[in-house]
């Protein structure tokens, strides 16, 4: 049996199980699952434990993961991530810093209400990407190694927003706006295996102007995964660039300097954690969230950056979207629009079994007849079964196995659609 179907036939095992969970009388009664950071006695194969309160204004977390691809494309079939994940939201709520850290990549967002009382704030946020390595696109899962980039960039932002507390009043519920001017700073070099007609683009100055707002009225569960209420969010952001010259290759095409000096991208989110009907215990829920985009004049270096990778995080980052199965920042896109459907068993008050559909149409760049690159809106929809539970430590493990129907890979010379990953997802918390 292969991995894949050996995968699969497990998955189905998965999908069995859940089901019988549903139909199980005995566990359809009354029952509520503890809330993040509340201290409760849960129950372990029949012995008590009591879980202590916990302080979720302060948090410090080593994340650490792979996804294995066996049959991606070169360079992601191994995707390791890393970082150092810092949350302070300390003076009564008045000042929050969030920060995920890693030297070469680092994500900043710093926010504070000046004056007791009133509800409009200030921010500074910080992105870099500034990895020393060069960085390829893929059409069809095949590597375009001769238009690869080493490519840096580094962010700063400066804005004003509002923000009051929202129901049902836990450190991350908020209704939030912001208006913030990005400074930034965009710079490129050849790769090693960089065709010598590839036209470089120029370093350039780019400014942003970043609308954000976000609503969370979600309660969660002690490993911080939704459990009931919604979440939702928008990002409108448009850049200019000072310095922008004609550039590209052959494949992914020769772009205007004119074209893609000013550009303008807009990205939306919404998340609802619901019980399943008719079914009254609280250790089966439905978890849906919808996420879309669209963007205008943008290209590789503006565009939607789209991936797999782990989808248990900080409230923060239910605003990315994740789709399934591909590796991690596969493609860009201009448009894009994913629908997941979740259901998630309570085996434990620390263990979940989660079972996911996703519907995905996603914008991806093909193969031509000339041999160049034409971009097409086409479906990638996906199955995801795992667990996701605490561990050893004070930490969280996340397993978990996705199939997705339409990704292309390279097999035997051609494009075929569908392929498998597997995910490993550690969290230690400090």
């Amino acid at each position: 049996m292969t991995l894949r179907s050996s995968c699969l036939a497990a998955g189905t095992s998965c999908v069995i199980l859940a089901a019988a969970f549903l139909a199980d009388p005995a566990v359809a009664q009354e029952y509520r699952t503890p809330r993040a950071g509340e201290a409760f006695t849960g129950n372990v194969f029949g012995h008590s434990v009591d879980v202590p309160a916990r302080d979720r204004t302060r948090t410090t977390v080593l994340d650490v993961g792979v996804q294995w691809i066996p049959d991606g494309p070169d360079a992601k079939r191994l995707n390791p991530f890393a970082s150092l994940y810092l949350w302070r939201n300390w003076d009564n709520g008045r000042q929050r810093f969030r920060g995920i850290l890693l030297g070469v990549y680092d994500s900043i967002r710093y926010d504070v209400l000046p004056r007791a009382g009133s509800p409009f704030e200030l921010l500074a946020t910080f992105d870099n990407f500034t990895v020393p390595s060069d960085r390829s696109e893929y059409v069809e899962g095949l590597r375009i190694r001769s238009e690869e980039l080493k490519w840096y960039q580094m962010r700063a932002g400066l804005g004003i927003g509002y923000r009051i507390p929202v129901a049902p009043a836990n450190q991350d519920n908020h209704l939030e706006a912001s208006l913030a001017y990005e400074p930034g700073y965009l710079s490129f070099d050849r790769g090693s295996k960089t065709d010598p007609g590839y036209v470089v683009p120029k370093d350039t100055y780019e400014g942003r102007v970043h609308l954000r707002f976000r609503l969370d009225v979600m309660e969660r569960n002690p490993i911080e995964l939704p459990h009931k209420g919604f979440a939702t969010g928008m990002d409108a952001v448009h850049g200019r660039r000072e310095n922008w010259e004609d550039w590209g290759g052959p494949v992914l095409g020769f772009e205007s300097g004119a074209e893609g000096r000013e550009w303008n991208a807009l990205s939306v989110y919404s998340i609802a954690a619901f019980p399943v009907p008719f079914v009254r215990s609280e250790r089966h829920r439905f978890v849906a969230g919808l996420y879309a985009g669209t963007a205008r004049k943008t290209d590789r270096f503006s565009a939607f950056r789209l991936g797999g990778g782990p989808t248990t995080a900080d409230w923060e980052a239910l605003s990315r979207a994740v789709l399934p199965g591909a590796a991690l920042e596969e493609f860009y896109a201009n448009d894009y629009g994913i629908l997941n459907l979740e259901y998630r068993y309570e085996m434990l008050f620390f263990a979940y079994l989660r079972v996911r559909g996703t519907l995905a149409q996603v914008e991806r760049l093909r193969f031509n007849d000339q041999g160049g690159a034409v971009a097409r809106v086409e479906p990638m929809n996906a199955l995801s079964i795992g667990v996701t539970s605490g561990f050893f430590g004070h930490s969280q493990l996340e397993l978990a196995y996705t199939y997705n129907f339409g990704i292309l890979r390279q097999r035997e010379g051609g494009a075929e659609a569908g392929d498998g990953v597997i995910l490993v997802h550690w969290s230690k918390s400090f």
